[in-house]
């Protein structure tokens, strides 16, 4: 097994580069309780369409809007380009980006949660197991409705089913 090369480069680009994931942290931290006083909570980053959401489309269009604004001009001008004007590498790289949409909102999602039964948003008691599985089944079914390529998901009613009768179980 090769040795690692501990060069002050790759120290530093070690260092570098968890200092900027903390700078991320950081940031969420700060962000939660403001977002939560003016009336973000976890259900608003869940789609309208999706059982389980507070969210009106104008909410979720315009918290996916801001999203898409925290990333570089060409990744938008890719995101507003229709899919069918593209080449496959494109279309590759725009799906890339829908995802990464969605991974933001998850992560403000997650952290919301995190902090929602604390009351002012310090932190808390988790939600009990049944608003956690229905979160969770609710992130499921929004990933496959976001599935475009049928070959993909090649079960997706079927499974998306399933999710709702997982969610019809659930105590209320």
């Amino acid at each position: 097994m090769p040795k690692i090369n501990m060069t002050e480069e790759v120290g530093q680009l070690i260092t570098s580069t968890a200092s900027k994931k903390q700078l991320g942290v950081n940031a969420m931290q700060t962000a939660i309780p403001v977002l939560m006083k003016h009336g973000v909570i976890s259900t608003k980053l869940i789609s309208p369409k999706t059982e389980g959401s507070t969210a009106t489309p104008e909410e979720w269009s315009w918290i996916n809007t801001r999203i898409v604004l925290s990333f570089t001009k060409p990744v938008q001008k890719l995101l507003d380009t229709p899919t069918k004007s593209l080449t496959d590498v494109q279309k590759t790289n725009k799906r890339y980006w829908q995802m990464q949409i969605g991974g933001r909102r998850g992560d403000f999602k997650s952290a919301l949660i995190k902090r929602e039964d604390g009351g002012d948003g310090s932190g808390g008691k988790p939600k009990p197991a049944n608003t956690r599985v229905k979160l969770k089944v609710n992130e499921c079914l929004t990933i496959i409705d976001k599935v475009t390529d049928e070959t993909q998901l090649v079960n997706g009613e079927q499974i998306k089913n399933l999710f709702k009768q997982i969610i019809a179980l659930l105590p209320k």
